[in-house]
């Protein structure tokens, strides 16, 4: 007698989010933030230090470091691109007022393949909602601040 049952349930659902055989490159969200967030902590941190250290002469020296951290940035978002199924040539948006919004926004939320299947899932949605409270949150500073000064 056989071991194989037809009627038993799969062992194995794999991965439901994404098409069968399709393989992703880049960094996902989580990678992408913590990345992010490292590159801007180390922008201060050595910023910092070079002020301190070089009082006249750190210009030159601020000016390779913000060129490097924007060039860090741009190769994170090529890369959180690649891994959603976008075209790296989308990095361009980052230039167009609004659009860099969108694309900020679905660099932080987007799960793996969001391209192809266009759904947000649980924590998207809930990055999501941070996000647009926080764009809210400052166009509303920049509202009373302009009314009041």
């Amino acid at each position: 007698m056989s071991e194989f049952n037809p009627f038993a349930a799969p062992a194995d659902f794999g991965d439901v989010a994404k098409p069968s055989g399709v393989i992703y490159g880049g960094i996902g969200r989580l990678a992408y933030f913590g990345f992010s967030v490292l590159a801007y902590i180390a922008l201060i941190l050595i910023s910092s230090g070079l002020r301190y250290a070089f009082a006249e002469d750190a210009f030159p020296l601020l000016l390779i470091l913000v060129v490097s951290y924007y060039a860090t940035l741009l190769f994170l978002v090529v890369q959180r691109l690649n891994n959603m199924g976008y075209s790296g040539w989308w990095t361009l948006g980052i230039i167009v007022p609004f659009l860099n919004l969108l694309l900020g926004l679905k660099c932080i939320a987007a799960p793996e393949g969001y391209a192809f299947n266009k759904r947000l899932d649980t924590a998207g949605n809930i990055i999501a909602g941070i996000f647009v409270g926080i764009v809210v949150l400052a166009i509303i500073t920049v509202i009373v601040l302009a009314v009041l000064g």
